[in-house]
């Protein structure tokens, strides 16, 4: 009878319970046809089922979606669904390293003088160091010219998109190079996952993972993915990683905003009206 009360709960309560003679099935999966309504429910014989742990951690992401999309005139396109495949053994660092799935290089050690900030019309890298990985400076802020990269290092190597950016220790923190062709500033350095060769590597996950590494990162796990699953994963990141760039954009034209009011106020040159105020007749 333990199966057939928890079905009769509620969703979380339905999640929560481990179905001994029953699975849980979406109705948006059940197919119109003789026989079976579930097909696709008797592929998953003989692989993982749905951990206590996963159920909860479905239920919150769904939420926190719904959440997300319900004051939003551009929802995220966002669907979820169980997990029936067993997770890939996580790897160590050292180990896709010696495997040739990862390559590791080094930042550059740049004079001072060399970096500086976007002047138009001059031709510029853009410099990824610690402070852009831990947000003390926004992406694009900190330039080196192409010509002086070119001259004073020639040895120099750029970033290529996909690649892991990351820090350890005191300045620990990892960021997804999207784009590309820049310049990354030492103790910044780069994680290149192989192409040809990922084994179950995807650059948001090992982002992730190397977002807080030790001075001993080499010995980490980073956590691997099976292939099918990555497109729809890159691209739900992609989504989310869109969405805050828009945030990011709109706070800091609220925080523009803010102080113009202050010191518009303050100074006389303008006042504000009636702003969350209303009037009431007198009669």
């Amino acid at each position: 009878m333990g199966d057939l009360a928890a079905s009769m709960g509620n969703r979380e309560y339905v999640w929560a319970h481990s179905f001994r003679f029953s699975q849980i099935v979406r109705t948006r999966s059940l197919l119109a046809q003789q026989g079976s309504l579930t097909d696709t429910a008797q592929s998953i014989t003989g692989h993982a089922q749905p951990s206590h742990a996963s159920a909860a951690g479905l239920i919150q992401a769904e939420n926190l979606v719904e959440s997300i999309n319900q004051h939003h005139d551009e929802p995220l396109d966002i669907k979820l669904s169980t997990e029936t495949r067993t997770p890939l053994r996580p790897i160590t660092i050292a180990a896709a390293l010696d495997a040739g799935t990862l390559k590791y290089l080094p930042g550059h050690r740049l004079a001072d003088d060399h970096i500086e900030a976007e002047l138009p019309g001059r031709a510029q890298l853009s410099i990824i160091g610690v402070e852009e990985l831990n947000g003390e400076l926004t992406h694009e802020s900190r330039k080196i010219s192409q010509l002086v990269f070119a001259n004073a290092y020639p040895l120099g190597r750029l970033s290529e998109p996909g690649d892991v950016i990351f820090a350890t220790g005191a300045h620990a923190g990892a960021m997804v190079d999207e784009v590309g062709s820049a310049v990354v500033l030492y103790p910044a350095r780069i994680l290149r996952i192989n192409a040809r060769n990922p084994n179950g590597l995807l650059p948001e996950v090992l982002a992730r993972d190397a977002s807080d590494l030790p001075g001993t990162w080499r010995q980490c796990l980073v956590r691997r993915m099976h292939d099918g699953a990555q497109p729809t994963l890159s691209g739900a990141l992609a989504a989310v990683a869109a969405e805050r760039r828009r945030l990011a954009v709109r706070l800091q034209q609220l925080d523009e905003l803010s102080g113009l009011l202050v010191d518009g106020a303050v100074h006389g040159s303008f006042s504000v009206l009636n702003f969350g105020m209303t009037t009431e007749g007198t009669s």
